[in-house]
């Protein structure tokens, strides 16, 4: 592999890059329900700069933040390329370039003084570059350690340029309010930069532990940008407590839900009971034990949190929405039939994945490259039964609005018998109800006391 030579048009202005980037633009914001980017003010204008984003979701943390910079290159896994066929000049197309690790043989290692000397060329040139310094996708709400590959680049950049660069490392923190469902929400934040050239004196004198303040810096910006649950092993009790007190931590740092304001409340929570887990062992045990409680009679009787913040759900209410949904069951069935073509078979591949953290990946792939086809193959069989092109072509406008109908209609149908199911336990089982109620008002109680200690 060459990589001076192979990958020396990443930093190149291409209408064809840029026609792709727009469509791709098109399809996430049709594919997320909400696309929320904070921080765009510290990104730097005309000068260099890497960003560094937590990793969550497989293929989508690259879309996410593409969505926010001009043609951005990406480093990526060297395993990725290592057959020279079509998936790879994909690759090189969509401007990723491999970084080598031990894993994929230490003959190939040599390859990363070229990739190191191509990233400071590209950096030279004011064009962005984005990293995933974890190196590996997580499905929890928490940072995992920083490789060093990021320092080593931007110290690599700085001396190549003999620390003329003034190169800065951007935190990205990407949360997505579901990591698997489609429509979910996602949200980016950009975090205060980081100047590399603050280290020049220090990796002068000691290149270890210039890298390693360096990264430790990096992480801590990081998770100030993240919802970041340090304490796995009571990391549901943590995510328990973060969704129970949502509410009153919003109502305490007088903020509506909306925004970023989400996360803040979220990391202001976890922030709090970090502090009583060191004030008061014993106190903070008790939150877990009621919140691991909770959390499992949740689970138990199939209901959610959102449920309890509600004393009772009216009956005639519920006979209303019935009849909505009776009413508008022949439009679900519509939509529902007539996109199964286009949701059986990532549902069939998602199936061969064990990480569920690519699910999501697979359906935007379709949604974006496959669907469209679909449809059109669709309209070609309804064809077969009309000359009508008026007919064909309001059935092929209707077909994608009918299965966002048929998604909602069957995530508000979910939502729906839970409401039943909630009013059925109050009335069935008053006291398993009681308790689970007492519960939570205990987990609030518990939480609060520490924002005035």
């Amino acid at each position: 592999m060459d990589i001076l030579k192979d990958f020396k048009s990443l930093d190149k202005f291409s209408i064809l890059y840029k026609l792709s980037r727009s469509i791709f633009d098109i399809f996430l914001r049709i594919f997320y329900r909400k696309f929320i980017i904070q921080g765009l003010e510290n990104l730097p204008k005309n000068k260099a700069f890497i960003i560094a984003g937590n990793h969550q979701n497989a293929l989508m943390d690259p879309l996410v933040v593409m969505k926010s910079l001009e043609r951005p290159v990406f480093i990526s896994r060297a395993d990725l390329f290592k057959t020279k066929n079509l998936f790879s000049r994909f690759l090189v197309f969509a401007r990723i370039i491999p970084s080598f690790r031990i894993r994929d043989g230490k003959e190939n290692l040599k390859f990363n003084h070229d990739m190191f000397v191509r990233v400071a060329q590209i950096l030279q040139n004011n064009v962005p570059l984005v990293i995933f310094p974890e190196a590996q996708h997580f499905d929890k709400r928490h940072l995992l350690p920083l490789k060093k590959g990021i320092t080593r680049m931007a110290f690599t950049s700085e001396t190549n340029c003999d620390f003329n660069l003034d190169l800065q490392i951007i935190p990205a923190g990407i949360y997505y309010s579901n990591y698997f469902n489609f429509q979910a929400d996602v949200k980016v934040i950009f975090g205060k930069p980081i100047s590399v050239l603050k280290y020049k004196q220090l990796f002068v004198e000691n290149e270890a532990r210039a890298n390693a303040e360096l990264r430790d810096e990096i992480a801590n910006e990081l998770k100030k940008c993240i919802i970041h649950i340090e304490d796995l092993n009571n990391y549901s009790a943590y995510n328990t407590c973060k969704i129970v007190f949502q509410s009153k931590m919003l109502q305490k740092l007088n903020i509506e839900n909306k925004g970023v304001n989400d996360i803040v409340a979220g990391q202001a929570t976890i922030n709090l009971l970090a502090k009583a887990h060191e004030k008061d062992a014993s106190k903070f045990q008790e939150i877990v034990e009621i919140a691991n409680q909770y959390s499992e009679n949740l689970k138990k009787f199939n209901l959610r949190n959102w449920l309890f913040e509600k004393e009772k759900f009216n009956s005639i209410a519920l006979f209303g929405e019935f009849l909505a949904f009776l009413i508008l069951f022949p439009v679900f069935l519509y939509g529902f039939l007539n996109n199964l073509l286009a949701i059986q078979p990532q549902r069939i591949i998602n199936k061969k994945f064990k990480d569920p953290q690519f699910h999501s990946s697979v359906r935007f792939v379709f949604f974006t490259f496959l669907i469209p086809f679909i449809h059109l193959a669709q309209m070609g069989i309804i064809s077969l039964f009309t000359d009508s092109w008026v007919v064909l072509l309001v059935y092929l406008f209707s077909l994608l609005p009918s299965g966002y109908f048929a998604h909602y209609y069957y995530t508000f149908w979910v939502k729906y018998k839970a409401k039943l199911r909630y009013n059925s336990l109050q009335k069935t089982n008053k006291k398993v109800f009681e308790q689970m109620q007492k519960m939570r008002t205990d987990l609030i109680d518990k939480i609060s006391e520490n924002l005035t200690n």
